[in-house]
């Protein structure tokens, strides 16, 4: 046991470990657990954060009313202003706030350090992860041959985007529950790396989505996604108009929570469960399906991979401006306001993903349907 962090620091330098892990090693010994038991709780930790950050409401109150609504303001300001401590430091006290006010709540977080103090810690990790991601192409070494990426399909997707210029084939593990993209789990993985020292493996080409959002004509931002590029609204519960356009061809207006374009790999994904098809991962096609429309006949519409789709935010009912947010996979995410617009394309490469096992993707549809 640590007594302070000067003393963790001492002993970093004089055996060469890092910080993270004298910390992991000595929480294995307090807790008599092995290191990879606690990979699995910090990432059921950490996957809990997530969702409590992604699931905050803020509608809600305490019961006392005097705790609430402040995290969904601080977000706006943060969006559409320039806060005095910059972007980053103003996203940690956003979602700080939020978590706090979600344990008010009584809803799900996680107690770390404590609960009265559950927001800091996800706080910084999570605006870390969104500023930084996991990987640095960067620092990834020229010969290297693939990647081996253990968590769920979430943390794939993530890998995906941060080295799809480098072109490396991707090796799912997954530490979560059964998974579309990481199909090999802790009971396979041996065997499993056992066929890929053996070059007893395949390598599928899965379709990428590149969304460009311009404001006033100029580009704003720019970002790859293997599963799917949401536009959503932002700020008060309302349905918000899109305007769809398809090679530059006005195609239609939804007025809805929001529109997803997906990829085949992502049409069992958010899209599937806004109602839409599941495509076979190895078509290449474009998928563009409404959330929530307020219209009784919407349907999701197919597009070949050639297309060019482009949403533009419309104005709100009052003719007044409209805040939006597009998600890059679910984790990047841009605001966008009324006039704004975002033109998705097929990207130039693809993400490889290495197959080892033999399930098909129709077994491991199967299984998911039956929710083995």
């Amino acid at each position: 046991m640590y007594r302070s962090l000067e003393e963790i620091c001492k002993e970093a330098a004089a055996t060469g470990c890092s910080f993270w892990e004298l910390i992991q090693k000595d929480d294995c010994r307090e807790r008599q657990i092995a290191q990879e038991e606690s990979f699995v709780q910090l990432q059921r930790m950490y996957q809990a954060m997530k969702e409590a950050d992604q699931d905050y409401d803020g509608t809600l109150h305490s019961r006392s009313g005097l705790v609430g609504t402040d995290g969904g303001k601080l977000e706006h300001y943060v969006e559409q202003e320039e806060p005095i401590c910059g972007d980053f430091l103003g996203r940690v006290m956003e979602k700080a706030v939020k978590m706090g006010e979600s344990n008010a709540c009584m809803k799900r977080i996680v107690a770390a350090p404590t609960a009265g103090a559950c927001g800091v810690v996800p706080a910084v990790f999570l605006s870390m992860q969104e500023k930084y991601h996991y990987t640095d192409p960067a620092k990834v070494p020229s010969d290297i041959d693939g990647i081996l990426v253990l968590g769920g399909d979430g943390t794939l997707l993530q890998a995906a985007g941060d080295v799809v210029d480098l072109q490396i084939p991707l090796l799912g593990i997954n530490l979560g529950t059964l998974g579309y993209l990481a199909e090999i789990d802790r009971d396979t993985l041996y065997p499993a790396l056992d066929h890929l020292m053996a070059d007893e493996y395949t390598i599928e080409h899965r379709m990428m989505l590149c969304g460009s959002i311009y404001r006033d004509g100029k580009l704003i931002a720019e970002d790859a996604a293997l599963n799917d590029i949401t536009i959503t609204r932002e700020g008060n519960l309302r349905v918000v108009r899109f305007d769809n356009y398809v090679n530059g061809e006005f195609l239609n207006s939804y007025s809805a929570d929001g529109i997803i374009i997906a990829t085949p790999t992502g049409s069992t994904g958010y899209s599937l469960s806004a109602g839409g098809p599941i495509i076979s991962p190895s078509a290449s096609l474009m998928l563009m399906t409404p959330l929530a429309p307020h219209t009784l006949n919407t349907r999701s519409i197919v597009f070949p991979a050639e297309d060019v789709i482009e949403v533009e935010l419309g104005p709100s009912r009052d003719g007044g401006i409209e805040q939006g947010m597009a998600y890059f996979d679910g984790d990047t995410r841009v605001p966008m306001k009324t006039g704004d617009r975002i033109v998705i394309k097929k990207a130039r490469r693809d993400t490889l993903i290495v197959k080892i096992s033999n399930i098909s993707f129709l077994e491991t549809l199967r299984k998911k349907m039956a929710n083995i």
